[in-house]
Formats: structure tokens, sequence, C-alpha cells
């Protein structure tokens, strides 16, 4: 019997510690520039929405872009996630999309305050042009 509950317990603990990996992610913060894409970053028309077109795995979530504002500076930073059952880069072979637009809305238009990448600080690129 004792046999038999330590035999039990093994399982349980091997099938807690997949089941608790399924359930989390790994979370990365990525630059908004691509020099592969160029300028690749659009400002709407008037001013509230930013976006990018960004591309990503069949084994990652759809990433996002958060921006930051204040009074003189609007910050942009891309989140990438993926499963962690679901691999990263070289770890498994992930289909990849021709890119497709992500945006942000701001609560106030761009303006004149710069635009400035938070994850390697340098200023964005932009071109204005019509969102859709």
């Amino acid at each position: 019997m004792g046999c038999s509950v330590l035999v039990l317990a093994v399982f349980a603990m091997v099938g807690l510690h997949f089941w608790n990996r399924l359930e989390r992610s790994h979370s990365e913060d990525a630059s908004v520039m691509d020099g592969s894409r160029g300028e690749s970053v659009i400002v709407s028309d008037n001013g509230r929405t930013i976006g990018a077109v960004e591309s990503w795995g069949s084994c990652e979530n759809r990433p996002h872009v958060e921006a930051h504002e204040s009074t003189h500076a609007v910050t942009l930073l891309l989140k990438r996630t993926w499963p962690l059952w679901g691999g990263r880069g070289d770890e498994v072979t992930c289909r990849h999309n021709a890119g497709e637009k992500i945006s942000v809305h701001l609560d106030a238009p761009l303006g004149d305050r710069t635009l400035t990448d938070r994850f390697t600080g340098r200023p964005v690129p932009f071109r204005t042009a019509p969102l859709t």
C-alpha cells in the first residue's frame, strides 16, 4: 500500500508540473523599430492612433503596442508573449505571417510631442497616413 501511495503521489506531482507549465507564458519587451521593415510606424491623420506592421509566429500570441503618454513625449513598447508550451525561436519551428497592422490609441493627439522607442530610447521615425 505504501508503495502505491508513493507512485500515485509522484504521478500527481508530475501532472501538476506539466499543467502548471501550460498555464504560464513568457513575455518579452521589444522595439517597435525593426530595421528590416524600414519606417513602419504610422501615425493617423488625427494623431490619435499609432500603428505598426509586425509579424509573429504561429506559436506566439498576437503582439501588442503599449503607449505611455506624458505632456512632452509618447513612448512606445512592443510586447510579445509566447505560451511556455509553444516554445520560441529555435526551440520549435513556427510559421510566420507576412505581417499585420497592430495599433494603439492615444488619449490625446501626438501633436508636437516626441515619439520614442521605450526599448531602445531612440526617436521613432514615422509617417502620417490614414489608418484603416
